[in-house]
């Protein structure tokens, strides 16, 4: 079996009005970068929405092959 990694996304939550969870998402995360770099760009990202950070999930995809 061979894995391959391939570019993921990460979605932020944030907390959006009437306690509601509105949602920011960021395609084409390469498999390299570090959970940090991701954690510290989508804080960054987010520092320049309106609405709070809820939390960050990262998303990562990988194709399995025989």
């Amino acid at each position: 079996m061979t894995a391959v990694d391939q570019v993921g996304y990460v979605t932020i939550g944030l907390n959006g009005p009437n306690e509601k969870i509105v949602s920011v998402r960021i395609n084409n995360i390469k498999a390299t970068a570090t959970d940090l770099d991701v954690y510290d760009v989508a804080t960054s990202i987010a520092g320049l929405l309106q609405y709070t950070v809820n939390n960050i999930m990262r998303n990562e995809r990988t194709i399995l092959t025989a």
